[in-house]
């Protein structure tokens, strides 16, 4: 098994993550990028991979810089399936619509301040079209249930439930989230997203358990 750090990594946005297993590609994760418009734009429009060569995406929840960027994915070529929480499914059709029409009132308001210094117009990253299209892909499963997405290798949703009082270092707000299992042939892992800061005391690093 192999984990190509793509997103998120020295910074909290645009979680993305490619996970090689027997011979088969899986995303976990393809959020928007969100910072500098520049540097956001560049991010979010080009992957370091091929889209079309992608098995399955797995997502733990629905907030855009984890789902934000799916529509872009889909348009580029990705068509199989995206594997969630039913109530991951539920907010992410939302989200991913409300972000689509942003992302379409952003390129407008750009383009109107480029025509004005005779630039030529912005496309938007992608259309409600696109969003549409990718929530036709997402395939709900129920906590604790495996799946396989490769060959020899299964993927299964762990329930991961935050208190109220936000011991956990969370805020409550990860509607439908959940810890993913990952399952080869020779190895296993598992992949907690946002970790709050209480929890990040134990997770084990290079140097030990901080």
């Amino acid at each position: 098994m192999k984990v190509h750090f793509l997103g998120a990594a020295r910074t909290t946005t645009g979680s993305m993550y490619l996970v090689e297993v027997n011979g088969r590609k899986f995303l976990l994760e393809c959020g928007l990028h969100q910072g500098r418009r520049d540097e956001s734009t560049e991010r979010n429009r080009t992957f370091p991979f091929d889209p079309r060569e992608l098995d399955a995406v797995v997502l733990s929840h629905a907030h855009i810089d984890h789902c934000g960027n799916l529509p872009n994915l889909v348009k580029q070529g990705f068509d199989g399936n995206i594997y969630c929480t039913h109530a991951t499914r539920d907010l992410a059709v939302i989200m991913l619509a409300d972000s689509a029409k942003i992302q379409q009132s952003d390129s407008e308001f750009v383009s109107r301040q480029r025509a004005r210094r005779g630039e030529p117009p912005v496309l938007p990253l992608y259309s409600p079209a696109d969003a549409e299209k990718t929530t036709r892909l997402f395939v709900a499963v129920g906590h604790g249930r495996p799946l396989p997405v490769t060959d020899g290798g299964s993927y299964s949703v762990l329930p991961c439930v935050s208190p109220a009082d936000g011991s956990d270092g969370s805020d409550g707000s990860h509607g439908g989230r959940a810890r993913k299992g990952l399952t080869g042939r020779d190895s296993t892992g598992l992949c907690r997203q946002d970790a709050g800061s209480t929890l990040r005391r134990f997770i084990p690093t290079l140097g030990g358990y901080r």
